[in-house]
């Protein structure tokens, strides 16, 4: 009994490896965030956007495919 149980969870277990396994290899293999963008991001996460009362913030040097 004990080994079909283990062999049922065994799925799951794989599943839970895969996942950090699979956002490792995909951190690593693509471009990191352009510094206008990431720039943004903070902005926007900080609260900054409040501030212009949602009015459109142009983001130098970035075009919009990049967003």
């Amino acid at each position: 009994m004990g080994w079909a149980t283990r062999a049922s969870n065994d799925p799951i277990y794989y599943g839970l490896a895969a996942g950090p396994v699979a956002q490792v290899v995909t951190s690593l293999a693509t471009l990191s965030t352009e510094p206008a963008v990431l720039e943004r991001w903070v902005h926007l996460l900080t609260g900054a956007v409040a501030e212009t009362a949602g009015a459109a913030v142009p983001m130098a040097g970035v075009s919009p495919a990049a967003l």
